[in-house]
């Protein structure tokens, strides 16, 4: 708790402003849409592997929330005051950090296969700004983002040593092992859940994870086996792809939730949403744009 103090201390408006933005690089939205851009309009293969760093780190993070279930700084230290913006962004347990596993997960990927030096580290010093904003802002401590990152740093070394995407007769394994990754974080959270260890509000982020993983090794599965769609060298075609496959995923994202949100679906609601996208973005709107000849 001594480093965010001191950071407390050396506070300022602008500076408050400024970590706020950065941290947004950490969060969902966000990373979604650059992993779609790059999925659907540039390389499928580093929209692939972004997706697997992404999901596998997420999955071990939230093992590592469910296992340990440390509180956020303010709980521990209850004289403790973070910035009042960042508060909304701040669910589930502290560690280890959930945005700073995101931004390292995909800006790790991107700072690997940027050719340009000065691309590398600007992707570089983006996911460490990232945990650097979580600390400023007081919503976690050191530990949770050297964990956060250690996690995602090692998920990617995991990636690029195996290479799962050379080979497509391991493609029914690769899913398999997503599915069963998937299912375990599902059944402890659960689990948890059940027994009246954790509530609803802790159990959420596992339960939204554990569905958009599902959604993505289906759709990893099946894209690959029927639709194995290739990106477009035309701007036009591009910028179609991205701007109609956005639209899509902004109504699914947002109406999903208020809709399960009013039928009052709790955790169920969820898990399908987070299912329903993923499914939607890796193998049904490319199915659609290969038919359409986007």
């Amino acid at each position: 708790m001594s480093v965010l103090y001191v950071l407390a201390g050396i506070r300022t408006g602008f500076g408050n402003i400024l970590c706020q933005f950065i941290t947004y690089f950490g969060q969902e939205a966000i990373c979604l849409l650059l992993v779609c851009y790059m999925f659907w309009c540039v390389d499928k293969k580093i929209g692939y592997q972004m997706s697997f760093a992404f999901f596998i780190s997420s999955s071990i993070a939230q093992c590592l929330k469910l296992i340990f279930r440390i509180g956020r700084p303010w709980v521990i230290d209850p004289a403790f005051k973070p910035v009042e913006s960042a508060l909304d962004g701040a669910t589930g347990y502290s560690f280890p950090s959930g945005h700073t596993q995101t931004a390292t997960s995909i800006f790790g990927v991107m700072a690997l296969e940027s050719r340009r030096k000065w691309a590398k580290v600007l992707w570089i010093l983006l996911f460490a700004a990232v945990g650097f904003s979580r600390m400023y802002l007081g919503v976690h401590q050191p530990k949770d983002v050297l964990v956060g990152f250690l996690v995602a740093a090692a998920v990617i070394v995991l990636i690029y040593g195996v290479k799962p995407l050379e080979h497509k007769k391991w493609d029914l394994s690769v899913t398999l092992f997503l599915l069963v990754l998937a299912l375990c974080l599902l059944g402890y959270d659960q689990y948890l859940f059940a027994n009246g260890i954790i509530d609803a509000s802790m159990a959420a982020d596992a339960t939204k994870n554990a569905g958009g993983l599902c959604g993505f090794a289906l759709g990893y599965f099946l894209e690959r086996k029927y639709v194995d769609f290739e990106n477009t060298e035309d701007k036009k075609k591009r910028l179609i792809r991205l701007v109609l496959g956005g639209m899509v995923t902004g109504i699914l994202y947002i109406g999903l939730k208020v809709l399960f949100h009013a039928l009052s679906f709790g955790m169920p609601g969820d898990f399908f949403r987070y299912f329903v996208l993923m499914l939607w973005v890796v193998v049904l709107y490319p199915a659609l744009f290969v038919k359409f000849k986007l």
